[in-house]
């Protein structure tokens, strides 16, 4: 197929710039995360070994859920499975168990779109389209749609790739085609 991607994006960019707003710098996306939910729960299913080794998120991540629901002889990714077995938690931004759940699915979606690669490219495949496009992975947002959609496909999660489009980096987009390297900021870094 035609690549049209990188050209219809700096089209965008071009025209945003020269009509709208001169003055920007930087574009931002507001992205889904398709298939992440998808993806942790059928780890979450595996056998505890092989899903503690994929889910590597420490029992002291998750031990604000322990509280919430009777884990004293489960796994804590047991807890994490139980706790996300419904999304009545997401319905309560601000509730106990929503805060208790954040950073660990923060970590978890991080490293899914970041690590999980299919043949050498994100197995996310807007992360995929974005990262080979030049942008970068730069933050993770929290319940940043909660319809029953966004729930079904990411617990809610979204992402923001981050185009710089002054900044031409052929080597993010080799280094991302030949190597597999997601370039991402800071803020998506304390979560790997």
């Amino acid at each position: 197929g035609i690549e049209l991607g990188s050209s219809l994006i700096n089209r965008v960019v071009q025209e945003l710039r020269t009509k709208e707003f001169p003055f920007l710098e930087d574009f931002v996306t507001l992205s889904p995360i398709p298939g992440f939910r998808k993806w942790l729960e059928s780890h979450l299913n595996q056998n505890i070994p092989e899903a503690t080794e994929t889910c590597k998120i420490s029992p002291d991540e998750l031990q604000s859920l322990t509280r919430f629901y009777d884990s004293k002889n489960e796994h804590y990714l047991s807890t994490l499975q139980h706790a996300l077995s419904t999304n009545t938690w997401a319905t309560q931004r601000e509730g106990a168990v929503a805060k208790a759940l954040k950073r660990p699915l923060l970590s978890l979606c991080a490293r899914y779109l970041v690590n999980e690669k299919r043949r050498g490219i994100a197995f996310n495949p807007v992360t995929h389209f974005h990262i080979k496009n030049g942008a970068s992975l730069w933050r993770l947002n929290w319940l940043a749609d909660t319809s029953p959609h966004r729930l079904k496909q990411s617990y809610g999660l979204m992402v923001n790739y981050r185009y710089e489009p002054d900044i031409v980096d052929d080597n993010r987009v080799n280094n991302y085609l030949m190597k597999g390297e997601i370039k991402y900021s800071e803020e998506v870094s304390q979560y790997l």
